[in-house]
């Protein structure tokens, strides 16, 4: 009997091998494939810049406004420094102010006074002593001119061509023009005298203004005290110096805070970034502007895009607080890490300082 031949059916097991292996085949090129064409890095983290809220002067704190995690405006109170000692300061600076400012104000008054009283005085004593010299002068000239007749009417005399009494009369004429002219003579010295009397009283004048310049100098002195007064309160108001988020806070109140004391760390959640260490033996496929997909442990089924900012310029080990010297001669050599930063493409809320992520450089 002739024998019939029948195909073996290849059974399950085997197939499922064969799927297991071809998959695994598939898998295996894509992972090279992308191997070759993407720098990956596990151990990246977000970074941002810290900024620490430290006061100008020592006090003890009496209000602390915000907590952490707060969104807080740019200059938004923070807390407040006790400045009632500073405010005890300013009030007494400001009610001796207002008191030199009413003695200024009376000196400027007086002045005023003193100078519209000062020069119409010696305005109307130069004018008397111009007409008393203008008097004087004709004075002389009756005198002069009664003495000339006196003398014409002595030789009249002598001749008999006139009387006695017309005699008697030209000298009496003569002396009266005599009496007047000293009569002139004193009245002008008189109007030289307030002349003087006058110009002196100007001098008064040069006391006040040299007083009004000394409360001048006392005003600047208490404006500028006042003014550094006016600073040490506001200093001791702690602001925000940015539009940001309270990251840490160190104080409560009741307590001393020192000059330069970190008081709050703040961020700026718009200002992240992922700052990565990347193998040197890597660094020759790493350029800037290249795209990346980062993956954030606290946010998974979700990456990010972004690309490469910046690379740094050393590796990390040259930052190394602790050295590590090699005396013995024995060598082990290590790859170094190159530093680089990448910037997000679009930042989201979600995006947290210190955050662990993980990073994949498209290099072709």
């Amino acid at each position: 009997m002739r024998a019939v031949f029948r195909p073996r059916m290849i059974g399950f097991k085997p197939l499922m091998a064969l799927f297991v292996i071809g998959a695994s085949v598939v898998w295996l090129g894509q992972w090279l494939h992308h191997r070759s064409n993407h720098v990956h890095i596990i151990d990246a983290r977000i970074k941002t810049d810290m900024v620490a809220v430290a006061p100008r002067l020592p006090g003890r704190i009496t209000q602390v406004s915000i907590t952490e995690g707060e969104h807080v405006a740019r200059d938004q109170i923070l807390a407040l420094i006790d400045a009632s000692a500073t405010d005890a300061d300013l009030a007494v600076l400001a009610a001796e102010r207002a008191g030199v400012e009413k003695e200024r104000s009376e000196v400027v008054a007086e002045l005023k006074l003193q100078t519209a009283i000062g020069d119409s005085r010696v305005e109307m004593a130069r004018l008397l002593l111009k007409r008393s010299h203008a008097g004087l002068e004709q004075h002389k000239l009756d005198v002069s001119k009664s003495a000339e007749d006196l003398e014409r009417l002595e030789r009249l005399r002598r001749n008999e061509a006139i009387s006695v009494q017309q005699l008697s009369e030209a000298r009496y004429l003569h002396r009266s023009a005599e009496v007047r002219l000293r009569i002139a003579e004193s009245e002008l010295a008189e109007q030289q005298a307030a002349i003087a009397h006058a110009e002196a009283e100007l001098l008064a004048q040069d006391v006040l203004e040299r007083r009004l310049e000394l409360i001048d100098n006392r005003l600047s002195e208490l404006d500028a005290k006042l003014s550094k007064l006016q600073l040490d309160v506001e200093d001791r108001i702690i602001r925000s110096p940015i539009d940001g988020v309270i990251a840490r806070r160190f104080v409560e109140i009741g307590e001393y805070a020192q000059t330069g004391q970190s008081m709050f760390l703040i961020y700026d959640p718009k200002n992240v970034w992922v700052e990565a260490n990347v193998k040197e033996t890597a660094l020759a496929k790493v350029q800037t502007n290249q795209t990346v997909a980062i993956a954030v442990d606290a946010i998974p089924k979700h990456e990010f895009p972004g690309f490469v900012k910046s690379i740094g310029s050393a590796a990390t080990s040259e930052f190394s607080l602790l050295p590590s010297p090699n005396p013995s001669g024995n060598f082990t050599k290590t790859t170094q890490r190159i530093p680089l930063w990448i910037q997000f493409e679009e930042v989201d809320d979600r995006l947290l300082p210190g955050m662990m992520v993980e990073v994949d450089i498209s290099v072709d």
